[in-house]
């Protein structure tokens, strides 16, 4: 997915410079820095999350969210 979201941030950016607007590329990195490195702790702390409690509490909660969705639309 990530070649894909730099593909379309690009085709925006040059978009918006195409029709003049102005870009401030030292926020524009900065944002996207800030992005990245919220993004890898994020995935990391849900990792040791993942570890510590595993992946029954989610099976049980899709088990019943399935249900009742079946329930709902069928």
């Amino acid at each position: 997915s990530v070649p894909i979201i730099i593909a379309a941030a690009s085709y925006e950016a040059i978009n918006l410079v195409q029709l003049g607007n102005n870009i401030d590329l030292f926020n524009f990195i900065v944002t996207i820095f800030l992005s990245a490195v919220s993004s890898f702790f994020t995935i990391h702390l849900f990792l040791k999350f993942l570890d510590r409690i595993g992946m029954l509490p989610f099976i049980i909660y899709r088990l019943i969210l399935g249900t009742i969705l079946l329930f709902i639309f069928v």
